[in-house]
């Protein structure tokens, strides 16, 4: 149920969500710094959202108490509760909502093989994410889960951002690589008319689907998987 003070300010998150808006101002100012890691998003991938009405002069709606809390996949928003901001970023309260609804969302996560060990209290998850410890939580199904945000590590970034940076480095540094190695081969397919600058420059445009290395003077690109 939502609160009748927060309905139509909850029903423009939904519509803007449906059709593709930004949600940028209802989400926390320090969105905006560089270092901030938010600790339940990097977890247990649940959103938080402020509820207040008036947009003030940095772009970000004013902060509210209660917060409405959703968990995103990639084409469906999943909204979970409104609760009060004292709290929420550590009750497995959250989680229960998704396993309640929608147990597909967690069921990858399942830790098989793992029994039910002593329950985290909320003071002990707080800490622990902050030194960066993964935490496995068993619900009231009896069964046992890897955070489904990805977990947080000692640095207190996102587990998953992390691996997921790792290999695209690396596929960019062999994608560079094949250009120095095989240059001459990619010269000989160039269409008629057409030749590198000299010395060849190439600039990397990505793409939802692909990586596209572009050298201007030829006016070709070459494609690669991401």
């Amino acid at each position: 149920m939502c609160p009748v003070e927060h309905k139509q300010v909850f029903d423009e998150i939904v519509r803007k969500a449906e059709t593709g808006e930004a949600l940028t101002p209802h989400l926390s100012r320090l969105f905006l710094e560089t270092n901030f890691h938010d600790p339940l998003l990097n977890d247990w991938g649940i959103h938080h959202l402020h509820l207040g009405k008036n947009v003030e002069r940095d772009g970000f709606v004013e902060r509210t108490g209660p917060l409405l809390f959703v968990f995103v996949t990639q084409d469906v928003f999943h909204v979970l509760c409104i609760r009060p901001h004292k709290g929420a970023w550590t009750d497995e309260a959250l989680l229960e909502v998704l396993l309640f609804n929608w147990p597909h969302l967690l069921a990858p996560f399942e830790v098989r093989g793992i029994g039910a060990g002593e329950p985290t209290s909320a003071a002990d998850r707080a800490k622990l994410r902050k030194a960066g410890v993964q935490v496995l939580t068993t619900l009231s199904n009896g069964k046992c889960y890897a955070p489904p945000g990805g977990g947080v590590n000692t640095a207190g970034s996102n587990v998953r951002l992390v691996m997921q940076h790792d290999r695209i480095i690396k596929r960019l540094r062999i994608i560079e690589s094949d250009i120095r190695d095989n240059l001459e081969q990619k010269r000989r397919q160039l269409p008629a008319g057409r030749s590198f600058g000299t010395p060849p420059t190439f600039h990397l445009e990505i793409q939802p689907d692909a990586f596209m290395v572009v050298e201007p003077t030829a006016d070709v690109k070459f494609q690669y998987s991401p």
